[in-house]
């Protein structure tokens, strides 16, 4: 049975952290569950060459406070190797991060910062009676006009927030 002092996991979302909110919010299997979620979502960016899932793994098991599984270690022991070996020009490089150029930048920051604030506030606004969707009445075009965007930017945002929820609802029923 759920602790009554575990706080709702939705609830927190918003603040940015999802590992902090889980960690409080999940318990057992579901937190087990979370974490193996996460852990393989990485794992499969890593075996496509991804090799930023690295260190996105390292700070998730961090955050977490669980080890970094076995491939991970490995994978960042190699990448580590190649940089004393002066294999790469950058840690950019080594780690194939890139950045958007220009107005891309600052709409990924947006998106980074907003995002979670913008799928609680859809569904705030469905629980208030306006409908999830497009039109003057829909919650898109209410939470687009607080944060001067456009409908179909708020729809992408929550569509995006709302695929991860629903995996992580899947993957964390016991």
């Amino acid at each position: 049975m759920a602790d009554k002092n575990k706080e709702p996991f939705i609830r927190n979302f918003y603040r940015g952290d999802i590992v902090e909110s889980a960690k409080r919010s999940l318990e057992g299997e579901q937190w087990a569950n979370f974490c193996i979620v996460h852990l393989v979502n990485f794992q499969n960016k890593y075996k496509e060459g991804d090799k930023f899932a690295l260190l996105q793994t390292i700070e998730f098991c961090a955050q977490a406070e669980i080890k970094i599984p076995k491939w991970a270690a490995n994978g960042y022991t190699e990448v580590f190797r190649q940089i004393s070996d002066l294999e790469f020009k950058s840690l950019d490089e080594a780690f194939g991060v890139t950045y958007p150029k220009g107005k891309q930048l600052h709409a990924a920051y947006k998106k980074k910062k907003y995002q979670p604030s913008m799928y609680l506030e859809v569904l705030q606004a469905s629980k208030d009676g306006l409908p999830i969707g497009y039109g003057p009445l829909g919650a898109y075009a209410f939470v687009g006009n607080k944060y001067n965007l456009s409908e179909s930017v708020v729809s992408n945002y929550y569509n995006e927030v709302n695929k991860i929820m629903q995996e992580v609802e899947k993957n964390t029923k016991l």
